[in-house]
């Protein structure tokens, strides 16, 4: 996603929180969401999936941790 924006944004087809339909931050906010939505849902899947296996090893915080890393990577600003 970083080079697709690089290059968007030498063609001057990105512009930073300008959701323009024919500019590409709209399409790179969508996909990024979308990635963002379908690893969280990814995580937590595998987490019901192995708690019973992974018990022994209190997973809950390394669980919570990679879940918060993830959460507060789509929340920061880009660009910053």
């Amino acid at each position: 996603m970083a080079v697709i924006t690089i290059v968007l944004q030498a063609y001057g087809k990105y512009h930073d929180g300008d959701f323009n339909i024919n500019g590409g931050y709209l399409y790179i906010t969508i996909i990024y969401n979308f990635s963002v939505s379908l690893s969280l849902y990814a995580l937590f899947i595998f987490f019901f999936a192995t708690s019973d296996l992974l018990r022994p090893f209190e997973p809950v915080l390394k669980f919570l941790t990679i879940k918060s890393v993830i959460f507060l990577s789509f929340w920061q600003e880009p660009g910053t």
